[in-house]
């Protein structure tokens, strides 16, 4: 029989380790990365991996993991830390903007990129940019188990003499670390709906160093986090494609040492506060359409509540008052306040890409709204403070109330540029930015110390805009792509949310210090012992000047990237 000539054709290739084209500093974190280099699971602690990049609460082995800590590089401000899934922005619009309020699942990640200077037009501020790209179904059924824990006895002992001779009585330590995370993707219809799930439960419980039960066991600090995640991938017709994302988070920290007065060193178990999460989700919806071989047009929505209750310990009934001794530092009795905070924040992007190669152009638009609003309620509206157990004064709050601020609109128009004139590259870009948050309305019922109140809403608290130019080069020095000269200026608004305007709202949680004289000798402030003191801090008796300007900073550097030989390069790089 006449036989069949059959032949096989292999193509491979590697990405470069030098980009001789863009002049911004980034790093991506593979999938592959992320599962062989021994870290936390998180953004985070992975970021910390990164040379440059710098946390103040560094994440060993998943027992920080339970409370976001801030990445800053090349002295960044902390507030200017930006994360998104998918291109998309998926922090909260509360406190200085930088926070998220959500924990990520790390089997939802496919890799992550770390972009850390010369950032370009279409990202709004500075600082480290978190872009998490999320895994997709396919044709194919695949799935992935992940599990890792330890207990106390694998955690060795350092205290040593000198600790002890310096008051240390208990070390932080381990009582049990565990993180369990089943995926799993696939096919709904083959070539048309792919589907892609995955559920992480992760805890974290830790003996805190020098703090004791009644009973004198060691105070814990324990967590619970769970997350689950479905997205579902549609092929369109026409080179369309539509990508829908839920994902929902829930957490427990059953004794969180937050909302500490000034003087503070020690909480007791019963002084601090449960963390609960009755609403933590993201929504999001993207479409991409392929126009023409040279055309990309990206659409997109996210829909971000975050609502969170910081309570009172189940034991603190409402006779009970907090206790602060101004000698030895310690927290007592109940925590400060209890407080229950909610908020959403939306966010929409389009954009439009023309790609040729040696012209590529981007431009586009982005904006987020939202609100923030915190409930605050205090047993008797007052925090006792002592010195050596005696009676020394008084804090009084201008509590319960319930104050909100709302970002009206943050809108950014930017357009970038990447031009290739044989071996130079030119990366311009300008964008504009719109920022308007407004106070509505509201006031409070009136308590101990303060009657009742309301105040009108001011539409325009603080209205900026911004024009913030970006510039760029890259040279490959020897036209080979194995050596690169780059420089960067750029200018940077900084992150800004509602706490600007929170500082300056009038009902926001106030505090006066009055003076204490205990008559009746009880160690409890009675409202005819306060006596009168100082005026009410806080927004009641501030103002924004009108003049004000939105702070920014500029960016500058010069970087050198050369690649030593296959999958290996060093960089040099000044920033200033």
């Amino acid at each position: 029989k006449v036989g069949a000539l059959e032949e096989t054709v292999t193509v491979t290739g590697e990405s470069p380790v030098v980009d001789t084209k863009q002049s911004v500093g980034q790093s991506v974190m593979s999938r592959d990365v992320m599962d062989r280099i021994p870290s936390g699971r998180d953004v985070f602690a992975i970021g910390q991996l990164i040379p440059g990049v710098t946390t103040g609460s560094p994440d060993v082995g998943g027992t920080k993991g339970m409370q976001q800590p801030t990445l800053q590089v090349h002295g960044s401000a902390s507030a200017d830390a930006t994360y998104q899934q998918d291109g998309m922005t998926i922090q909260h619009v509360a406190f200085n903007g930088n926070q998220t309020g959500f924990y990520y699942n790390d089997g939802d990640v496919q890799e992550v990129v770390y972009r850390i200077s010369a950032l370009p037009a279409e990202n709004a501020v500075g600082g480290v940019q978190i872009n998490m790209i999320p895994r997709e179904g396919g044709n194919d059924f695949h799935g992935s188990f992940f599990s890792t824990g330890a207990s106390s006895r694998m955690q060795s002992d350092n205290t040593s003499d000198e600790l002890v001779g310096r008051g240390l009585t208990a070390r932080n330590r381990i009582k049990q670390v565990y993180d369990i995370n089943f995926s799993l993707g696939g096919r709904i219809v083959r070539d048309k709906l792919w589907f892609f799930g995955t559920v992480r439960r992760w805890v974290a419980d830790t003996y805190v160093a020098n703090t004791f039960n009644q009973d004198r066991s060691q105070a814990l600090d324990d967590n619970r986090l769970t997350n689950a995640s479905v997205r579902l991938t549609y092929q369109a017709p026409k080179a369309n494609k539509l990508a829908f994302v839920y994902n929902r988070g829930a957490k427990w920290r059953g004794h969180r040492r937050a909302n500490l007065p000034a003087g503070t060193v020690f909480v007791n178990p019963e002084a601090t506060v449960e963390q609960i999460t009755p609403r933590d989700l993201i929504s999001q919806a993207r479409w991409y359409s392929t126009l023409s071989n040279r055309l990309l047009l990206e659409a997109g929505f996210v829909v971000m509540p975050v609502d969170y209750n910081l309570d009172y310990q189940k034991e603190v009934t409402p006779e009970r008052r907090a206790k602060l001794d101004l000698t030895t530092g310690l927290l007592s009795e109940a925590a400060p306040w209890d407080t229950n905070v909610t908020g959403t924040m939306y966010t929409y992007t389009g954009s439009l890409s023309y790609v040729t190669g040696s012209h590529n152009i981007k431009t586009g638009i982005q904006a987020r709204s939202g609100f923030f609003q915190e409930q605050f309620t205090i047993n008797g509206d007052i925090l006792l403070r002592y010195r050596s157990g005696v009676p020394d004064s008084v804090l009084v709050y201008n509590t319960p109330l319930t104050h909100r601020e709302d970002v009206r609109w943050d809108i950014g128009v930017y357009i970038q540029d990447s031009w290739t004139l044989e071996r130079l590259t030119v990366n311009p870009g300008v964008r504009l930015d719109r920022l308007n948050m407004m106070r509505p309305a509201q006031g409070g019922p009136g308590g101990t110390y303060v009657g009742a109140r309301e105040y009108p809403a001011n539409e325009s608290v603080v209205q900026w805009n911004n024009v913030v130019p970006r510039f760029g080069v890259a040279y490959d020095v020897f036209g080979n792509g194995e050596t690169a000269i780059k420089g960067s200026i750029s200018k940077y608004m900084r992150q800004e949310g509602t706490g600007t305007i929170s500082q300056v709202n009038p009902n926001q949680r106030s505090s006066s210090t009055r003076p204490w004289t205990d008559l009746n000798g009880d160690k409890l402030a009675q409202p005819n012992e306060v006596g009168a003191g100082t005026g009410f801090t806080g927004g009641l008796n501030r103002r924004i000047d009108p003049d004000i300007k939105r702070p920014y900073q500029w960016e500058w550097s010069v970087v050198v990237d050369h690649e030593l030989m296959p999958r290996l390069a060093v960089s040099l790089g000044y920033y200033g």
